[in-house]
């Protein structure tokens, strides 16, 4: 284990609760080797800790970060890049609350470390160093399931909500055979950078799914999305998110199929909406280029 930072608070708060998902579990965290990188911060009232972790199994490699509230009585504005968990500031972390970010990548993955992983908290922006690991491939996979998730207990006003995503697809002898994902009734999702690697084909096998599933898609920037710029800078300014031309869904997508050749995995970033279109959390997802398989 590496210790990585230091943190304490004060200051009351109720809240009611409001979620569809449970929330997120640290039981099975740092379950094997190598050693979770972690850190807390007790400064600045505020109270948090935070890790990320690396294992491997016979078929995938999976990587793990997380922020937790420790204080039972103060909420955490809190952006970690790297960690691939960064919040709005006007919907933080609620207290005693904890945000997940798992992905899985494939087999042929070393345990790669990046000890520039600065986290950002607080509403005056400290900063605190912090390390992730940052798998490297290290050589080709005939198959790949491939999923990125995301767990975060956020406040919304007085109320605590739990907001969950899975983006997942399947890479077998170097074609796509299902993509999907899943996130919480009510919310929206904005892939930026889909346009960059996927293929028209590719596009049109998920824009098809979703009319046939009848779940709305568009093409727009984020600030055209959510028609509110004000709010949306605030929120790009304190995560360090690029405003630019993303794909929406408005709901969750079942599987389905494409059959397109991946030349790589890239990674992108997505932004997590409310049914106000008012922007949550962002964080990374794998996509699989077929742009350049072409």
């Amino acid at each position: 284990m590496r210790a990585v930072g230091c943190l304490l608070s004060a200051v009351a708060f109720s809240i009611a609760s409001e979620s569809a998902f449970a929330e997120c579990s640290l039981g099975s965290f740092d379950g094997s080797l190598p050693k979770a990188l972690t850190g807390s911060v007790d400064l600045n009232g505020e109270d948090f800790v935070f890790g990320s972790d690396v294992d491997h199994d016979n078929s995938r490699t999976t990587v793990w970060n997380y922020i937790e509230n420790k204080s039972s009585s103060r909420k955490l504005s809190v952006s970690w890049p790297k960690g691939q968990i960064s919040l709005n500031i006007l919907n933080p972390l609620a207290p005693g609350a904890i945000a997940c970010k798992t992905y899985t990548v494939g087999s042929n993955y070393s345990d790669n470390v990046d000890d520039s992983a600065v986290i950002r908290y607080g509403n005056a922006g400290h900063e605190q160093n912090a390390s992730v690991y940052n798998p490297k491939e290290t050589g080709d996979s005939a198959s790949n399931n491939i999923k990125s998730s995301l767990d975060v207990s956020y406040l919304d006003g007085p109320l605590k909500k739990t907001v969950h995503l899975d983006f997942f697809f399947d890479i077998q002898d170097g074609k796509i055979t299902s993509m999907g994902l899943n996130t919480t009734e009510g919310y929206s999702v904005g892939i930026r950078g889909a346009d960059n690697f996927w293929s028209s084909n590719t596009t049109k096998s998920f824009t098809d799914a979703a009319l046939e599933q009848k779940v709305a898609t568009s093409f727009s920037s984020w600030t055209a999305f959510t028609g509110n710029a004000e709010g949306v800078k605030a929120f790009l300014d304190y995560t360090n998110v690029s405003n630019g031309q993303a794909l929406f869904a408005n709901g969750s997508l079942k599987g389905f199929g494409i059959g397109e050749k991946v030349s790589s995995i890239s990674s992108a970033e997505i932004i997590i909406f409310d049914s106000n279109r008012h922007p949550i959390v962002s964080s990374q997802i794998a996509l699989p280029n077929t742009k350049e398989a072409q």
